[in-house]
């Protein structure tokens, strides 16, 4: 529907997506009245809160009413020449001809002369439902985000996350207060991380209404469609010159509203309520330098991105904390809420997930590299798993860091004798190698199976070892024995239960193993799962060190 034809001298009238459906504190620039050569102005912050004007020219109209039109505009005035051109940053600037809002800066085109760029017409932005098609090769104006509150090694690893979704980051910073008003010009912030750390992208403030309705942009965020993002007041600190394409630095402060349309021609807000969001707080601690800092942000809701923003809160607080590289060992500690509703008896229920886990890590260098990896992949697989959406509610990590080693190798295990009986226990002996240390011994009860006979091999081994597995793997290959492909988890519990359950790498486990163990996971059809899940006999002892390597013994059963 073109809005132009709707446009008369009275109050231009729309629907959008919340709750507003008039505005009449402007009057509206249809894209029929609209002819090249026309002059008109721009209004944008390139300093602090304070909004400025920039001279625009009409160039043309480009696009087609199906496909979506957009407005061709060339741009001047003194404050363009302080800013060199368009900036990424400036999306959403509206722009007014003969005093009527004509649309909002959107797009320019990397290492082209920046004075020229875009608009989204205001019809388009009105609507919002619309989908928009832009010329190739033309970037939005607001594309990066600006990261608040990072240390250098901390804000690499988050351009290299953010880089896998195509999105950029440049340096930003944090103002918990920041005064002053939304109105058309103003700066705004759109974002996906709020506390200690911020993390979002900034543009200015369209179209405005009495309700608190806002438009900004002028071109998609993240283009999720109905969205769950914050909504923040901006302050600027100034503008930075780029080969490719110019930007705003600038500080992300409080929360003022939240977003809730990310489509491609804008985003859709309104002020004073606050999206629901995800409470995550990062505990870290140098067990070396006696150093402990807290982080606590608040995360939005987006499965996708969870997952990478969680694990450069938690890089960005250790590289803080722990303010070296290396290697040494760690102790990880997290916790994952959850809720989510599953089917009974034809009705749907809310059933609650937790996930508590807490392990063992070590390297010889670049310890704190992927050292929430299991963290994060537990994160990934609870928040898009396969069976049905959850509500993640609070997640909470702590981390431990030292730079000793502290690793032991399985190096000798004995029984006392080679004849037993099914139900026996039997006392294990285990010698460990520490590393650059003397070498000790731990006993571990194994209780053999009570219906076993014939000969039974028990593994030993380290949580963190998974050698057997792999020689397991081959030698059924080898012997055409290959595993049931059955899973034995069938529901999001079962999931959650096998995450919990996990071994550890700082536990010694004793299990059957061999061709015992094959038999056992060929009968009760577990598959692979079932390998790493091990028997009813399976024990573990857990200790304060990293348990690694792994030996077989076998002997008789009567």
């Amino acid at each position: 529907m073109r809005y132009d034809k709707i446009f008369s001298n009275f109050i231009f009238a729309v629907t959008l997506l919340f709750t507003t459906t008039i505005f009449a504190n402007v009057s509206l620039m249809p894209l029929s009245d609209l002819k090249p050569g026309m002059k008109g102005y721009g209004k944008t912050v390139i300093q602090g809160d304070k909004i400025e004007t920039f001279d625009v020219e009409i160039l043309g109209v480009n696009g087609s009413q199906v496909m979506g039109e957009t407005i061709f505009v060339r741009l001047s005035g003194d404050l363009i020449k302080k800013t060199g051109g368009v900036l990424q940053g400036m999306s959403g600037s509206p722009v007014y001809v003969d005093g009527r809002l004509a649309g909002a800066i959107a797009f320019g085109r990397a290492f082209d002369d920046p004075h020229y760029c875009f608009l989204t017409p205001i019809g388009q932005m009105l609507d919002l439902v619309d989908e928009v098609h832009y010329p190739s090769n033309w970037l939005p104006k607001g594309s990066v985000l600006s990261a608040g509150g990072f240390t250098d090694e901390g804000f690499a690893h988050l351009k290299e996350r953010l880089g896998n979704y195509e999105l950029q980051a440049v340096p930003g910073g944090t103002q918990n207060y920041i005064s002053g008003d939304f109105e058309p010009g103003a700066s705004v912030g759109v974002s996906l991380v709020n506390g200690d750390l911020t993390l979002g992208a900034l543009g200015t403030v369209t179209w405005m209404d009495d309700s608190g309705n806002l438009l900004a942009f002028g071109h998609q965020f993240l283009k999720r469609g109905t969205a769950n993002f914050f909504l923040n007041k901006v302050w600027i600190l100034g503008t930075v010159a780029n080969l490719q394409s110019g930007y705003k630095i600038g500080q992300i402060g409080q929360i003022a509203g939240s977003i809730c349309q990310d489509r491609a021609a804008g985003v859709a807000g309104v002020l004073g309520q606050e999206p629901k969001s995800i409470p995550l707080v990062v505990n870290v601690g140098d067990f070396d330098r006696g150093v402990r800092q807290t982080v606590r942000v608040k995360l939005a809701e987006d499965e996708i991105l969870l997952p990478e923003l969680v694990d450069s809160v938690v890089y960005n607080t250790l590289t803080k904390v722990v303010d070296r590289g290396g290697g040494g060992t760690a102790q990880l500690k997290f916790s994952i809420d959850a809720t989510g509703k599953k089917q009974e008896n034809g009705e749907k229920t809310k059933e609650r997930y937790e996930i508590r886990r807490e392990n063992m890590y070590f390297a010889t260098a670049k310890l704190l590299n992927n050292l929430d990896g299991e963290m994060i992949n537990s994160l990934s697989d609870l928040s898009l798993n396969k069976f049905n959406k959850l509500n993640i509610e609070k997640i909470a990590v702590d981390v431990k860091v030292s730079e000793d080693l502290r690793v032991a190798e399985v190096k000798e295990i004995s029984v006392p004798r080679r004849i037993y009986h099914g139900g026996d226990t039997i006392n294990v002996k285990v010698k460990l190698k520490p590393y650059r240390g003397e070498d000790f011994e731990r006993i571990v009860d194994f209780k053999i199976p009570e219906k076993h006979k014939g000969k039974l091999t028990i593994c030993v081994r380290g949580g963190s070892s998974l050698l057997w597995l792999e020689r397991l793997l081959k030698k059924n290959q080898d012997e055409q024995m290959p595993l049931q492909s059955k899973e034995a988890r069938e529901v999001l519990k079962d999931y959650v239960e096998h995450l919990n359950s996990r071994d550890k790498n700082n536990e010694l486990i004793i299990d059957v193993g061999g061709k015992n163990l094959s038999q056992a996971a060929k009968k009760n059809e577990a598959g692979l799962m079932g390998l790493l899940k091990g028997t009813p006999a399976k024990v573990k002892q857990e200790y304060d060190f990293i348990v690694m390597g792994e030996m077989e013994l076998s002997f008789d059963v009567k």
